[in-house]
């Protein structure tokens, strides 16, 4: 959020979501949507978000969490790049 407590994104964190993902890498969470809103690009934000994101995890996700995946939409070229 922005200095004055404006949310300027989001993302979901949830658990593996199955068997196969779990055995490549057992407790892993995903991360999915994550976006910063186009204003407030360039600032910072997703930067503090992700090296904040281990942290995140273990608070949602009391199991120990040994890795975090990161899905991609096949047709976002920007995350590509």
């Amino acid at each position: 959020q922005s200095p004055d407590g404006t949310p300027v994104g989001f993302f979901t964190l949830a658990p593996a979501e199955s068997d196969i993902e779990d055995l490549r890498a057992p407790n892993r969470c995903v991360l999915h949507s994550f976006m910063i809103d186009k204003s407030a690009q360039g600032k910072g934000y997703a930067r503090e978000t992700l090296d904040r994101l281990p942290e995140i995890a273990e608070e949602a996700f009391p199991w120990n969490v040994r890795s975090i995946a990161l899905t991609v939409n096949c047709r976002n070229e920007a995350a590509y790049s």
